[in-house]
């Protein structure tokens, strides 16, 4: 074999100047050992590679405890390919002597379908490690924050506008292939925007790509996120769209075993079904096949948050952010998570960034900041740009209250209760908390206990409900999730 040619394998390939291990064209974080022991095993595929040798390769001064380090780093080699020590696909374990490479290798093959955005090295970050198992309880609060607008699970982190491709050389790359690279990559961007009718055209395109291969998974996994966005979004019915994230997601994991954003979603299926147990399972399947995801270290985030572990939240959301540098929902997760730590000045440095990738955004960021502070004319003049929807009702119904203008005020929460989203009752709670109307605020956040997260008790517009004796008893039940 050459060894100065890159080799691929599957959907990884192993570059070896400099040392870097990549799955769909996009880098994966590995530290140098466990990639070390890779190019070690694929410079002699199908063949033994002994222990001793590894060892002399990797710590040749033996300054180590070295079997144990050895041992560290081929699991967590198998831990970032999904492989198993019982079920090997890529490394069988040959007791007492070392190791084989199993799986089918060949030199890369360069496909001029579509450019690839590489994945930036992910700085070390000190939250807890991405493999740790959520409860059953923080599982089942992966939805959609109020004030927090851009929550993992629903806003779909990890989705960027450009998507990586590569095409088996068992494929030959003609006009279909093109084709179908131009639909995924359209609908992507549409599914990353998500302005009005974005979800739409995104549900065109993932058809469009369909009808040139049925048998594309991305695709089906991109239809999952799009029926999830359309029930978050109040686009489509709950019931009605539940049973089609189902079945897209499954379709995709028929097709690829190995596809995160299909896992997530049927995840986001069970958990949202009361299915407790088997969304951990599922969401557990994803983050041992690529720890370093964004979606999956959004989803983390977003845990921590939910426990007001702030400084990790954080942490893990830069690290989504510097996995999808153009995913504008990562972005902005990590804009909302900051403001809701209190780190206002951070949140608004933050949210600039996410104005770079879509002027279009609105600067709730800003906005709040204002209306907190009591500066009701200059959020006024931030709010007036934005487009007619839920969000413009939801901070002009604070704003209103502020100036006195109770009518339009009035006008603009009767606006908000006609929504249809999930995070709709805690958006007219934090209004009616704002107000000082405690009585109300409560008997919207009791309207419907299942879609209630801790994350949104963080928003500083319901702390005028944090000394009352209800208080606690809401937050329970939002803790104890969707029953079953």
């Amino acid at each position: 074999m050459d060894v100065s040619a890159d080799i691929h394998f599957d959907c990884w390939t192993f570059r070896r100047q400099p040392r870097a291990l990549s799955r769909d064209g996009v880098r994966v974080r590995l530290q140098d050992q466990p990639l070390h022991v890779l190019e070690e095993l694929l410079n002699a595929p199908g063949e033994l590679v002994t222990r001793e040798h590894l060892i002399a390769r990797l710590w040749p001064k033996r300054i180590v405890e070295f079997d144990a380090a050895l041992n560290a780093a081929v699991r967590r080699l198998r831990a970032t390919l999904g492989d198993e020590a019982e079920t090997p696909r890529y490394i069988e374990t040959v007791p007492r002597q070392g190791y084989r490479f199993i799986g089918t290798v060949r030199p890369w093959r360069e496909t001029p379908v579509v450019a690839v955005a590489v994945k930036p090295a992910i700085a070390s970050l000190t939250p807890a490690p991405a493999s740790s198992s959520p409860s059953p309880q923080r599982a089942s609060q992966i939805m959609r924050a109020g004030i927090a607008i851009a929550v993992a699970a629903v806003v779909g982190v990890g989705i960027a506008a450009a998507w990586p491709w590569y095409t088996p050389a068992s494929r030959p790359v003609g006009a279909e292939t093109v084709l179908s690279s131009e639909a995924m990559s359209r609908a992507k961007f549409f599914t990353q925007r998500r302005h009005p009718g974005d979800l739409e055209r995104a549900t065109k395109e993932y058809e469009r790509a369909l009808s040139l291969d049925p048998n594309l998974a991305r695709a089906w996994a991109g239809l999952a996120s799009v029926h999830w966005f359309e029930i978050g979004e109040g686009l489509q019915p709950r019931e009605a769209n539940l049973p089609k994230v189902r079945d897209a997601a499954q379709r995709a994991l028929s097709l690829d075993p190995r596809l995160v954003e299909a896992h997530i979603r049927l995840a986001g299926y069970l958990c949202a079904t009361g299915q407790r147990a088997a969304s951990v399972e599922r969401y557990e399947r994803a983050v041992a096949i690529e720890p370093d995801n964004s979606l999956v270290l959004s989803i983390l985030a977003g845990l921590t948050a939910d426990e007001g572990r702030w400084d990790e939240a954080i942490a893990f959301q830069r690290r989504a952010v510097a996995a999808e540098p153009l995913s504008l929902a990562a972005a902005e997760n990590l804009a909302e998570f900051l403001f809701l730590a209190g780190r206002i000045e951070d949140a608004k440095m933050q949210f600039a960034k996410v104005l770079e990738l879509d002027p279009t955004q609105p600067n709730q960021i800003n906005a709040f900041a204002e209306i907190l502070e009591g500066r009701y004319e200059q959020a006024l003049r931030i709010v007036e740009t934005w487009p007619e929807g839920g969000t413009r009702d939801h901070s002009l119904a604070l704003i209103y209250h502020g100036l006195g203008r109770d009518e339009e005020a009035s006008e603009r929460l009767q606006g908000l209760k006609a929504a249809k989203t999930w995070d709709n009752n805690i958006r007219v709670a934090e209004v009616y908390a704002h107000w000082g109307q405690i009585e109300e605020a409560f008997r919207w956040l009791q309207k419907s206990p299942e879609g209630l997260q801790p994350l949104l008790f963080a928003s500083p517009f319901l702390k005028p409900l944090h000394e009352d004796a209800r208080w606690a008893h809401v937050v329970r039940v939002a803790q104890a999730g969707p029953q079953k």
